[in-house]
């Protein structure tokens, strides 16, 4: 996220970049889409009776039990996983009906800014979505790099000056978080009750700052091994200043407001995300 501050000159210049570039999406993606586009659009509304599970990969996911989760799995509750979700010991237990993916690297582009490991790890995920037949969504920019008939394309494209949260045919009105395009495509598809954990956005509690202002922090999901988190180098996109870190990241909060006239109820209890009722009387913890 490009940082503007409150200055009108630097505002007007994003809003004028972000209609360049949508418009650059449509033409570049979209227009050779609209066959596999169709796809997508008729999956709107088709779980209007139904409820489901986001699972995104922060740490309070170790809240819940899998062998619970499973239970409402097989009484027609659906799960949706992201990213690496489907390589972990929970997602073996818990196998997703759903998957989201929008990071390149899982396209097979920018594979030079991840390890040999990470590599490894990118093309078992896509194996096992694959192998457990998971209806996939992913960027109509990137999804024919996949070759695989369950496979969904939505539009990636974005203009944070949009209210459009759950829209998937649209440019999104968030930032480019693969947890949030797969709420909104839970959204998208209807469900009734919309059951979310894993969405913690708390980093910025335990930033560091070294002696040459580089910032850093614990980058903790709940696969770690043994709870221990590696530390993050924050990336000047994160942000040039710690000021500018905060201002984008408040975004992460701000951004989940969009979705809040939709039945979601945040699973993580003591979590910082207030956009969503914490009430429910599922049974899902250890």
């Amino acid at each position: 996220m490009e940082y503007t501050s409150l200055q009108i000159k630097k505002i007007l210049l994003l809003r004028a970049k972000t209609y360049l570039k949508i418009t650059n999406y449509f033409f570049r993606y979209t227009l050779s889409s609209l066959h596999d586009l169709n796809r997508t659009k008729r999956l709107q509304g088709i779980h209007n009776n139904d409820s489901a599970f986001v699972f995104a990969n922060g740490p309070s996911i170790r809240l819940l039990d899998p062998v619970k989760i499973n239970l409402y799995k097989k009484n027609g509750y659906s799960v949706f996983g992201i990213n690496s979700y489907i390589n972990t010991e929970f997602g073996k237990n818990v196998i997703p009906d759903y998957y989201v993916l929008s990071d390149p690297a899982h396209f097979g582009i920018h594979y030079f800014e991840v390890s040999e490991e990470r590599k490894i790890e990118i093309i078992q995920d896509v194996e096992k979505i694959i192998k457990h037949n998971v209806s996939l969504f992913a960027p109509s920019s990137l999804f024919k790099e996949i070759k695989y008939k369950n496979i969904f394309p939505f539009d990636d494209s974005e203009n944070l000056f949009s209210s459009n949260a759950v829209n998937i045919l649209r440019p999104r009105g968030y930032v480019s978080m693969t947890a949030y395009k797969a709420l909104a495509a839970a959204c998208y598809l209807g469900f009734k009750k919309i059951y979310i954990c894993g969405f913690d956005n708390n980093y910025f509690k335990n930033l560091e700052v070294d002696q040459d202002n580089n910032m850093f922090y614990p980058d903790d999901h709940f696969y770690s091994q043994d709870n221990v988190s590696k530390m993050h180098k924050v990336h000047p996109s994160e942000g040039k200043t710690l000021g500018e870190f905060l201002y984008n990241h408040h975004l992460l909060f701000k951004h989940l407001e969009k979705f809040k006239d939709y039945p979601i109820v945040n699973l993580d209890k003591s979590g910082l995300v207030d956009a969503f009722s914490k009430m429910h009387n599922l049974d899902v913890y250890i």
